[in-house]
């Protein structure tokens, strides 16, 4: 768990060989689409979260552009990030996105629930992508009872948070969960109003890399007294994707059309 995030997620040769590997799925892809489109440009509108590997399979199309050299078809790419996998499946179903990086239990729960698109590619399987960062002071999962814990709502998060509960024995009365994106996390975690928070990305780094409770607000409804061994002191790597996945339950991320 010491070993950085970025340098688990970011090797160059295996890198390089994901993007030629999307950027031929991307061509089988419109090939099959190009023939609702006359010679001209059509616009691609693409759902990516702000993470490693959510920008990576954007080079796979050369991130703006692909001419179909038989159709003379242009297709311009439109990146637009996504809060959840929920939210993007939503977006696929309605039209508003023509394919979308989302996690594998949204994508799953949507097509359980007659989502009208196809899981296209698997990106990768979530090791380090996806972890529960809690405060010190929260060491183990037994220790979670009667702390406050965050999540992503319909996420592959909360799918993994859930899971953990069941492995060790926990259920949601022995522990304050509330569903909390990402922005909201990093302010409660500033605040010391939440004990741990699941997430990924960016919002993932921040509780790993900042002090715990650094800015405690006395006017805010959940205010309570910083706990003295976890303020001050960065986030614990508590639960992972890749030990959930050893656990049994593993989740990836996927291209969906």
């Amino acid at each position: 768990l010491k070993q950085s995030y970025d340098d688990r997620c970011v090797r160059p040769e295996r890198a390089m060989a994901h993007v030629r590997r999307i950027r031929g799925v991307f061509k089988v892809f419109l090939a099959c689409y190009s023939w609702v489109a006359l010679a001209g440009e059509v616009v691609v509108n693409c759902g990516y979260f702000k993470e490693p590997a959510g920008h990576l399979w954007t080079y796979g199309v050369d991130a703006h552009s692909w001419t179909d050299s038989e159709t003379n078809t242009t297709y311009r790419f439109r990146f637009w990030p996504q809060t959840s996998g929920g939210g993007a499946a939503k977006k696929l179903d309605n039209g508003e996105l023509d394919f979308a990086h989302l996690g594998s239990w949204p994508y799953s729960t949507a097509s359980s629930k007659g989502l009208r698109a196809k899981m296209i590619y698997v990106i990768h399987s979530k090791d380090m992508s996806q972890m529960l960062v809690s405060r010190h002071g929260v060491n183990s999962p037994q220790e979670l009872v009667g702390k406050r814990v965050a999540y992503i709502e319909g996420s592959t998060a909360h799918l993994m948070l859930v899971h953990l509960m069941e492995q060790v024995g926990l259920t949601p009365e022995d522990l304050e969960v509330k569903p909390m994106p990402c922005e909201e996390q990093m302010i409660a975690w500033d605040r010391g109003e939440i004990d741990a928070g699941f997430m990924w990305g960016s919002c993932m780094r921040y509780l790993q890399e900042s002090p715990w409770c650094s800015a405690p607000d006395p006017t805010s409804p959940r205010y309570r007294d910083c706990a003295a061994d976890g303020k001050g002191k960065v986030g614990y790597d508590l639960f992972t994707a890749g030990m959930s996945r050893r656990w049994g339950k593993e989740t990836w991320n996927a291209l969906a059309v």
